[in-house]
């Protein structure tokens, strides 16, 4: 009987630790530039450094070697399912204007909207 006793225990001790873990919210993580497919579609090869600057913000880095680079960066992690995502945009002027651009990797973020009572709760 006192077996059978601590076998439930245990068994409820451990569903009561999975179940905490398993509901827990863990938040999205969300860092650099937000440069998308319609945000670069806002520069024109020509434009000044500072005319870049107001249509899409400032750089993250700035390499003190490649000072004619700028570089934006953006890293997306969803907090439910883990998810990554990776972003990378260099612009590269020539005399102080936009000459060309390079877009490596274009993350297309999906952000979950969870509705107010999920929160609530």
């Amino acid at each position: 009987m006192k077996l059978i006793k601590k076998l439930v225990l245990t068994v409820a001790v451990l569903f009561t630790l999975t179940g905490c873990h398993l509901l827990s919210y863990k938040i999205d993580v969300d860092q650099g530039n937000v440069i998308d497919k319609q945000t670069l579609s806002r520069l024109q090869p020509g434009m000044s450094k500072e005319q870049v600057q107001r249509a899409i913000g400032s750089s993250l880095l700035t390499d003190m070697f490649h000072s004619n680079r700028w570089d934006y960066v953006q890293y997306y992690k969803n907090g439910r399912t883990q998810k990554e995502q990776k972003s990378k945009v260099s612009l590269y002027f020539t005399n102080g204007l936009l000459s060309h651009i390079k877009a490596e990797e274009m993350a297309d973020i999906e952000t979950e909207d969870v509705p107010y009572g999920i929160l609530a709760d």
